[in-house]
């Protein structure tokens, strides 16, 4: 992404964009309701995000501009190879990817528009999601039996601002049981059970920071 990209995004958050923001994920992590994967999620109807948390993102976004570069943080999570990612595929074009969950590739473009953030308990297409890793997004994919770990999930998302604007989670049958997967383009950290510091270390680390284009869900 270009520098004046950057500019434009900063101005979008922190002037007349609150809107757009509020479009995207309102003032706390959206719930994202039951339905088909792949289909946008109805807009929260919140009329204003925090403060706090557009300070964070445009900071971030500040960041990126001032160093352009993105960088894995020792550490946190473990440091993928890239996939090749070539052109945007056909909505329901399946992918093998190198890892579950992926951390880069191909992946759709759909005209329905990629997931918002928020918490998907009928899981999304790898596809659908490795999009939003390409926008520096986080995707915390989870395969949790009991509620009370699902709960204990959405309380530490619900916990970190930075979710609000860069997160996905979702439900992901594809890993361990009792298991939570953080991805982020080029990154991935695999734990059991819900780990609340390690999940907003993640956050911290990567929020905007990976991937070709920085686009807040």
């Amino acid at each position: 992404m270009q520098l004046d990209v950057y500019g434009t995004l900063r101005i979008a958050l922190l002037g007349g964009g609150i809107a757009l923001l509020t479009l995207a994920c309102g003032s706390d992590y959206v719930e994202a309701p039951a339905q088909a994967p792949g289909r946008e999620p109805a807009v929260n109807s919140t009329p204003d995000i925090d403060a706090t948390v557009l300070a964070e993102v445009a900071a971030t976004l500040d960041a990126l501009a001032a160093d352009g570069t993105n960088e894995f943080v020792e550490g946190v999570g473990v440091e993928q190879d890239l996939m090749s990612t070539k052109d945007h595929l056909p909505e329901g074009q399946s992918v093998v990817y190198s890892t579950s969950p992926p951390t880069s590739g191909d992946h759709w473009n759909p005209l329905s528009g990629l997931p918002r953030c928020g918490f998907y308990e009928e899981g999304l297409p790898n596809e659908l999601t490795t999009h939003n890793l390409e926008h520096g997004n986080i995707v915390v994919s989870y395969n949790l039996p009991l509620e009370s770990d699902v709960q204990a999930l959405r309380s530490a998302i619900n916990g970190v601002g930075l979710a609000d604007v860069w997160g996905i989670a979702r439900f992901y049958p594809d890993i361990e049981p009792g298991t939570v997967a953080l991805a982020a383009w080029g990154v991935l950290d695999t734990m059991l059970g819900v780990d609340r510091d390690r999940i907003s270390r993640f956050f911290e680390a990567y929020s905007g920071a990976l991937g070709p284009e920085t686009i807040p869900c």
